[in-house]
């Protein structure tokens, strides 16, 4: 597959779809940002096209996202994906393989927290970049909160699967 150029959310709701691409927009991620309002229509995406980054919500019809990164490990390991909700459990959502687990209520704060950690950048950004490259995009994350809707980040709550 060839390098990840885009960012994939998912989710059964269409007001936080809208919510969340505007937030990874204003993030400048330099990826293009993705919606599927279904996990199978997300998962037969992703067969065909690598992502930089998946963002799930873990409760959905059809294809839960738990489900939907239970499926994409099993082709790809690299890609961090985000498992998210506002009433599932963290342990069953980092069990079925994703990264990082954050609270609804709480998406830009934790978003932006999940997306500083230096292993998630350098997967998202993938092998092919020079750490003087990496440097610089470690420098331009840390100015995250001032590029999102200023939320004053607490980053209380975040549960991340333990570095690879």
């Amino acid at each position: 597959m060839h390098s990840p150029t885009c960012c994939i959310v998912v989710d059964d709701d269409a007001d936080f779809l809208l919510f969340a691409r505007r937030c990874l927009l204003q993030m400048k991620l330099e990826f293009d940002v993705i919606t599927f309002s279904s996990g199978r229509d997300a998962l037969e995406f992703l067969n065909r096209i690598r992502a930089a980054l998946i963002i799930t919500d873990l409760q959905m019809p059809l294809m839960a996202g738990a489900q939907l990164a239970a499926e994409v490990r099993r082709f790809d390991s690299v890609v961090p994906i985000i498992g998210m909700s506002a009433q599932f459990d963290q342990e069953q959502a980092l069990a079925a393989g994703a990264d990082v687990f954050i609270e609804k209520q709480s998406f830009v704060e934790q978003l932006t927290a999940a997306l500083k950690r230096t292993d998630l950048r350098r997967r998202m950004l993938g092998a092919s970049h020079s750490s003087s490259a990496e440097t610089a995009d470690a420098e331009e994350f840390d100015d995250f909160s001032s590029r999102v809707i200023s939320f004053g980040c607490d980053y209380h709550g975040i549960c991340m699967r333990p570095s690879l």
